[in-house]
């Protein structure tokens, strides 16, 4: 793939989204994937990163890099609000907990498991959307935040040559997840099981073969992985991303 720098934008602008483009093995029980669904490389002509300001989710949020993240980005476009203000914007659906032999708890598709100040597990891509569309509104701000989960990886760095962080989620460190803790979800009452080493952090740019991001968890901050380890990782954790524009 070769890429072109471009400006960056002002802060506060409204940008439109580019389509989304749906990509295979991206369900919700995704943890396993084969090698045939992972693009092998990228190769970008030019290096592109974002001057994202990095924010660290420690002490304050040990579970809370979702939100951390989101903050992030608000802070790049000019949104003046720190992580936890933001939290007050997330619906927290508390930890699992035993009830009638057996352990049910929050569907984290819909609010965050557990509490980002304590422990817990975190929350997906349509708990974050939500949170920072509530944020806007709150604000009277004409901007939004869009679900581009089923994108695919490579199409996500459009948007930062466009100047746009997405938000993505992968794994700590980019280890490989396994199933961890599980529990039947408040509503449904289907058994789900936690991804283990779950992360979300912030994609900020590309140089060479590898992706760049601002990582909330990282004492480094700017770390950078390759491209092909960022889309196994990403499709493990069913391909979400959310964009503010």
């Amino acid at each position: 793939m070769s890429r072109r720098r471009i400006g960056l934008f002002s802060a506060c602008l409204l940008i439109p989204a580019v389509a989304l483009v749906p990509a295979a093995g991206c369900g919700q029980n995704a943890l396993h994937v084969t090698a045939d669904a992972v693009e092998t490389s990228a190769e970008w002509e030019e290096e592109m990163i974002l001057p994202v300001e990095n924010i660290q989710q420690m002490p304050e949020q040990p579970s809370g890099c979702e939100i951390t993240s989101t903050t992030i980005v608000l802070n790049y476009i000019g949104c003046e609000i720190t992580k936890t203000e933001l939290a007050d914007y997330f619906q927290i659906g508390g930890l699992p907990r035993r009830s009638g032999g057996v352990v049910v708890g929050p569907d984290p598709w819909k609010k965050f498991a557990g509490s980002p100040a304590e422990n817990g597990y975190g929350c997906f891509a349509p708990v974050v959307t939500q949170a920072a569309n509530r944020y806007f509104s709150s604000e009277g701000l004409s901007r939004r935040a869009v679900n581009l989960s089923g994108t695919k990886a490579g199409d996500l760095f459009d948007y930062i040559d466009r100047g746009i962080p997405v938000i993505v989620w992968a794994t700590i460190s980019m280890k490989e997840p396994y199933e961890g803790d599980g529990w039947y979800l408040e509503g449904t009452k289907e058994y789900f099981r936690w991804p283990a080493r779950e992360h979300c952090l912030v994609l900020i740019g590309h140089s060479g073969n590898d992706a760049v991001f601002s990582d909330p968890l990282d004492p480094r901050g700017t770390v950078r992985y390759d491209f092909s380890l960022f889309e196994a990782r990403y499709r493990q954790l069913f391909c979400q991303a959310v964009v503010l524009e």
